[in-house]
C-alpha cells in the first residue's frame, strides 16, 4: 500500500468515525422519548384539550414514519443536488427541530415537526450512505461502514436508552402521596383550578399517585435531547467534504435521472427477493412499534402501575442494559468460535488445528450455543 493509499484509508476511517459520532448525538434521546411521547401528549391534552388531541402521540409517530416512507422516494434526487454533507445536516436539523417543538407544545407544531422528522430520517439515511461511498474505496467500504454503525447505531441504541433513562430519573422524582393529595385538595379549593403546569403535577387516582408530565418537566427533558442533537448538527456541517478520487462514488456508474430512480425503486419493490423479505420487515416494524411505543405507554396508563412515577425511566434503562448485555453475549460467542474452531472445520472432515488458543470441547460448544 502506497503513501497516498494509506493517507486515503486514514481519512476514510476518520470520516466514518465522525459520521458515527454525529449519528450517536442525533439519536440520543429519540428512543427514550418514544417510550413516553404518548403519555406526555396525554398530559398536555388533559390540561388543555385545545392544545393537543387525544392519542396525538401515536398520531405523531404514525405521521413520522409515513413521511419517512414517502421521503425515501425523493431523498436520492435531493442528495445529488446538495451533496451528502448538507443532506446529513438537514436530516439532523429535523431532529433538533422536533425536540425544540416541545418548548411550547401545540398540536399543529407537533404534527408539523413529526412530519419534518420523518423527512429528516430519509435525508439522514440517504446522506449517510452517500457520504460513506464518497470516502470509501471498494477495499475499505466494509470497514468504514462497520465502524460508522458500531459508533452510531450499536452505541446509540444502547447508550441513548440508558442516558435518556437516567436523565428522566432526575426529572421524574417520586412524590409523597400525602403531599400530592394535599396539593390536589388545595388546587380544588382554589376555584377548581389545576395544579401549576410549571412544576411536577402528579394526579391522585384510586391506586395512588399517577404520573402527569408538567410543562416544566417536558421542557427540561426535550431541551436536553435538543441540546445533544444540536451537537450532531455541528458535526455533520463540518464534516470533511473533499471526495476521495478513488472512492466508490467517484468511480461509480452514470448518474440516474429522477424518473429513472423512481422506476428503479418501483422495480425493487416488486423484486422477488424483496417480496420474500416483506413478512420479515412487517414483523420487525410491528415488534419495534410495540416495544418502543405501545407497551411503555401502558406502564403510565395502567392504574396499578401509574403510581410508579419513575417506571418509564427504569424501562428505558432496562432496555438499554438488556440490549448491551445481549450485544456483549453475542460478541463473546463469536470470540469463542474464533478461538476454539479450526479454520477448515466447515469444509473439511476431521479438521484440526493444534495452534488454537482453546482446544475444542463439548462444554465450549454448548456455551456458544447457549
Amino acid at each position: 500500500m502506497g503513501y497516498a493509499d494509506l493517507s486515503s484509508s486514514r481519512q476514510g476511517l476518520m470520516c466514518a468515525a465522525l459520521l458515527g459520532l454525529g449519528q450517536l448525538c442525533m439519536y440520543t434521546g429519540f428512543d427514550s422519548q418514544s417510550f413516553i411521547v404518548e403519555s406526555v401528549m396525554h398530559s398536555v391534552s388533559t390540561r388543555d384539550s385545545t392544545k393537543m388531541d387525544e392519542h396525538s402521540g401515536y398520531t405523531g409517530q404514525a405521521i413520522t414514519y409515513c413521511m419517512f416512507t414517502i421521503s425515501n422516494i425523493f431523498a436520492p434526487w435531493i442528495m445529488k443536488r446538495i451533496g451528502s454533507r448538507y443532506t446529513l445536516t438537514i436530516g439532523s436539523l429535523m431532529f433538533t427541530l422536533y425536540f425544540c417543538s416541545f418548548f411550547y407544545v401545540h398540536k399543529i407544531a407537533f404534527y408539523v415537526t413529526s412530519a419534518c422528522m420523518g423527512f429528516g430520517f430519509a435525508m439522514f439515511y440517504m446522506g449517510e450512505g452517500g457520504y460513506l461511498t464518497e470516502h470509501s474505496t471498494k477495499r475499505t467500504i466494509d470497514r468504514n461502514s462497520a465502524l460508522s454503525w458500531a459508533i452510531g447505531t450499536v452505541c446509540t441504541n444502547h447508550y441513548s436508552m440508558i442516558v435518556g433513562g437516567v436523565l428522566m430519573l432526575f426529572i421524574l422524582k417520586p412524590v409523597d402521596p400525602a403531599v400530592a393529595a394535599a396539593a390536589a385538595a388545595a388546587a380544588a379549593a382554589t376555584n377548581g383550578t389545576s395544579t401549576s403546569t410549571t412544576t411536577a403535577a402528579p394526579e391522585v387516582g384510586s391506586h395512588g399517585v399517577q404520573q402527569d408530565f408538567s410543562d416544566k418537566q417536558i421542557r427540561i427533558m426535550y431541551g436536553s435531547f435538543a441540546g445533544i442533537a444540536l451537537i450532531s448538527n455541528v458535526v455533520f456541517f463540518f464534516l470533511p467534504s473533499k471526495i476521495d478520487p478513488r472512492s466508490l462514488a467517484a468511480t461509480g456508474g452514470q448518474e440516474l435521472s429522477f424518473l429513472k430512480q423512481l422506476k428503479s425503486t418501483a422495480g425493487a419493490l416488486v423484486n422477488a427477493h424483496m417480496l420474500m423479505l416483506a413478512p420479515f420487515f412487517s414483523l420487525l416494524g410491528s415488534q419495534g412499534s410495540f416495544w418502543m411505543s405501545v407497551f411503555p405507554t401502558t406502564l403510565t396508563f395502567s392504574s396499578h402501575l401509574s403510581r410508579h412515577i419513575q417506571l418509564p425511566a427504569l424501562y428505558s434503562i432496562s432496555c438499554g442494559a438488556g440490549a448491551t448485555i445481549s450485544c456483549l453475549t453475542h460478541i463473546s460467542a463469536l470470540v469463542l468460535v474464533f478461538l476454539s474452531t479450526p479454520a477448515q472445520a466447515n469444509r473439511q472432515h476431521g479438521a484440526t488445528d493444534h495452534e488454537l488458543p482453546l482446544s475444542p470441547k463439548q462444554f465450549i460448544a454448548l456455551t456458544i450455543i447457549f
